[in-house]
């Protein structure tokens, strides 16, 4: 972008920014059938705070920590799923392993409760059920 950017006067939508959320918003619109869209950025695409995240799409599971956030776990869960479809070249599911120590029987109990709730809420959304791994296993 330079100062000179003209924008086109058909234009309903002007998004500022390339990173996660404006890329997310152009795509959704497009998708729409919005064709009166632009987008400005003034370095590259996703070049700011967007290349410098995890790049990990997580389904919530920090969330189920309060029952007033369970909605939010599905939704996570929900938005995770469309961007498998929706990117899967690129958006991969990965195998994350949790250590628990053996003493820490109450860490072992929320864990196991946690994730199964986890499971069930995911439903359809559901990559894979969690598992155990005795440490033999890792």
């Amino acid at each position: 972008m330079t100062e000179e950017t003209i924008v086109p006067k058909k234009t309903k939508v002007l998004i500022l920014g390339g990173g996660i959320h404006g890329v997310g918003v152009l795509h959704d619109l497009v998708s729409r059938g919005w064709d009166d869209v632009v987008l400005i950025e003034k370095e590259h695409l996703a070049s700011g705070t967007s290349s410098k995240s995890t790049k990990l799409i997580h389904g919530g599971l920090r969330y189920l920590a309060r029952v007033s956030q369970f909605k939010m776990v599905k939704e996570c869960l929900k938005e995770r799923d469309l961007l498998l479809n929706l990117a899967g070249d690129v958006v991969k599911p990965i195998e994350i392993v949790i250590p628990i120590m053996k003493k820490d029987i109450l860490q072992k109990i929320k864990f196991k409760i946690g994730l199964s709730l986890y499971d069930q809420l995911a439903g359809k959304y559901q990559i894979h059920p969690h598992k155990r791994l005795n440490f033999s296993e890792i």
